[in-house]
C-alpha cells in the first residue's frame, strides 16, 4: 500500500506550506512526481484531493497536496482559522507557493527529485498552475513540467461582475461566504490591483500558448460553479507545438460527484471514476 507522510516547507512571504506526500509502495520506484492544488476556498484535505493522490501513489507517481499560504486553512481544516491570510491571496502569491514546492521537489527538500515532474489544479488551483506552468516555460525557470492538467478551471482570472470590482476597489475588500464553515470571508483589493497593474501577466491565454509540454483539460458538463465551456476556451487557447487534451465528463459537477469529506479508500461516483482514469491516462502519455 502507498504510504502519507506529512511536511512543511516555508511560502509565500516564508510562511508554512503544510503537505502530505503519497508515496508508491515501498521497492517500487517511482516513475514520477505529480503537485496538486486545490481551488478558491478548497485545501489539501478537501473532498477528492485524497483520493486522487492515493490514485497517483497506487500508479507509481510521488503525489503531493498542499495548503496554499493564502488559503485561510491550517492543519486544522474544520475551519479557516486565518482569515487575515485569506483576504491577502492573490495569484501572484499562489505562484510563489507552486514554485516553492516544485523547487522543493527539485532540491530534495520533498521527495521526488530529479522524476519529471507535472503540475495538477482544481478550480481556480487550475488556474494557479497554468499561470505557473507558463510563466515556467516563459523565462526558462527549471525544472519545467512535464505536463500540465487543469480539473474544473475557469478560462479568465476575475469572474467576478463589474459591481464587485467597484466595491473591491472603492472598499478595500470583497465579502464572500463559505458554504461548508459558514464564515464571512474576504476577497482582498489586492487580488484585482494586481491583475489591473500587470494584464499581461495573469492572461491566461498568453501563458497556455507558452507551454512546451502535453495538456490535459478536464470538466464536468454539468458543473453548476465553472461552465464546461470554459474548458473549451482553454483547449482552444493551447498553441500548435502544445500536445492537449480535452476530457468533458458526462454528468459531472464542479467536484466530479464527490462529497467533503470522501474516504480515501471510498467507492468513486462514476464521474470521479471517469475524471481519475483521464489523469492516470495523461501521466501515462505526459511520462512517456
Amino acid at each position: 500500500m502507498p504510504s502519507i507522510t506529512t511536511w512543511t516547507i516555508p511560502g509565500w512571504r516564508d510562511l508554512p506550506i503544510y503537505g502530505n506526500a503519497h508515496l508508491p509502495d515501498a521497492g517500487r520506484r517511482p516513475r514520477g512526481v505529480i503537485v496538486l492544488v486545490h481551488g478558491f476556498m478548497g485545501y489539501k484535505d478537501y473532498g477528492l484531493f485524497p483520493f486522487i493522490a492515493q490514485r497517483f501513489a497506487e500508479a507509481g507517481l510521488i503525489a503531493h497536496r498542499f495548503n496554499l499560504t493564502t488559503s485561510g486553512i491550517t492543519e486544522n481544516f474544520a475551519t479557516f482559522e486565518r482569515p487575515d491570510l485569506f483576504e491577502l491571496g492573490t495569484w501572484n502569491n499562489n505562484v510563489i507557493d507552486i514554485d516553492a514546492v516544485i523547487d522543493a521537489v527539485d532540491r530534495g527538500a520533498l521527495p521526488g527529485g530529479g522524476l519529471p515532474l507535472l503540475v495538477m489544479g482544481h478550480s481556480r488551483g487550475g488556474v494557479g498552475v497554468l499561470l505557473a506552468a507558463g510563466r515556467r516555460f516563459m523565462c526558462g525557470r527549471r525544472p519545467l513540467p512535464a505536463g500540465v492538467i487543469s480539473a474544473s478551471a475557469p478560462s479568465r482570472p476575475w469572474r467576478f461582475a463589474e459591481s464587485q470590482k467597484r466595491q473591491i476597489l472603492e472598499r478595500g475588500y470583497l465579502e464572500v461566504k463559505s458554504g461548508r464553515t459558514g464564515q464571512d470571508l474576504r476577497v482582498g483589493r489586492r487580488f484585482l490591483e494586481e491583475q489591473l497593474a500587470d494584464p499581461q501577466g495573469h492572461d491566461i491565454a498568453r501563458h497556455v500558448a507558452a507551454l512546451r509540454c502535453p495538456l490535459l483539460i478536464v470538466h464536468g458538463t454539468v458543473d453548476p460553479t465553472v461552465p464546461s465551456r470554459e474548458a473549451e476556451e482553454i483547449a482552444a487557447m493551447a498553441g500548435e507545438a502544445v500536445r492537449r487534451r480535452l476530457v468533458l465528463v458526462d454528468g459531472g459537477d464542479h467536484v466530479f460527484n464527490t462529497p467533503n469529506p470522501f474516504p480515501i479508500d471510498g467507492a468513486p461516483s462514476p464521474q470521479l471514476q471517469a475524471h481519475v482514469e483521464a489523469l492516470l491516462a495523461f501521466c501515462d502519455e505526459a511520462l512517456g
